[in-house]
């Protein structure tokens, strides 16, 4: 399975592959770098043409790399990708004879050239996983982030902190930031009084959100089991 660095984004790996192109130069070198892309745990598929592979950009994203050949697509083909996925990297490749005309406003698309040749399958694909892994991290807002990386350590910080009096908050120096800051507003009547919310007597209880029925009951069972000048639950 392809490593994705500490957090789980194995099924984001299908790599969108332009051809082939009826010439053994460019599809022997293609050919190899798929097998090589495959072993390294990634998934392939063959658009049959631009408008194919938009198409498939638009409705999967599980789509994290375009391999192209410049000569046939170009900087056209970059530019329509890059209106539905700015950020998605995309793989040109050349050879000697190919023309490079790229402005300054291309090349601040994702966009990374490789020259046809045999033999170099495992390094390409080894540089691909690495630009994939860029791709990922940047798409990534920092709070899911954190999450897959609490998953990963087992951390039992991450795992309803609000139990045990809110105690798990305070195994690391954010987790007290936050516990401080709520638990103050809490205490002093602050932005988190939601206790007539729910129907419970004022300044008794203060859950973050309202209702009734079952989910009142389970808010008297908790402030009872917890103690109501201890439980903190924020949602």
């Amino acid at each position: 399975m392809l490593d994705l660095g500490e957090y789980q984004e194995e099924s984001v790996n299908i790599i969108a592959i332009m051809g082939p192109h009826g010439v053994y130069h460019k599809d022997e070198p293609i050919k190899e770098l798929e097998a090589a892309l495959q072993r390294q745990g990634f998934q392939t598929i063959w658009p049959q043409n631009s408008a194919d592979l938009l198409q498939f950009i638009e409705h999967n994203p599980r789509i994290c790399g375009v391999i192209f050949d410049w000569d046939e697509y170009s900087v056209d083909l970059c530019s329509d990708i890059n209106q539905l996925n700015e950020y998605l990297p995309l793989y040109a490749f050349i050879n000697a004879h190919s023309t490079m005309d790229v402005s300054s406003q291309d090349l601040r698309m994702t966009l990374w050239f490789f020259e046809y040749a045999l033999g170099l399958s495992e390094e390409i694909a080894t540089r691909i996983g690495q630009y994939t892994r860029e791709y990922l991290d940047n798409i990534t807002p920092p709070f899911t982030r954190a999450l897959f990386n609490y998953v990963q350590e087992g951390k039992y910080t991450f795992c309803t902190p609000g139990h045990m009096g809110g105690s798990a908050y305070q195994k690391s120096p954010v987790g007290c930031l936050f516990y401080d800051f709520f638990w103050r507003e809490y205490a002093e009547g602050g932005c988190l009084d939601f206790g007539h919310r729910a129907g419970l007597p004022a300044g008794s209880y203060r859950p973050a959100s309202g209702g009734g029925g079952v989910y009142r009951s389970r808010l008297w069972r908790r402030a009872k089991l917890y103690g109501d000048q201890r439980y903190l639950n924020v949602q």
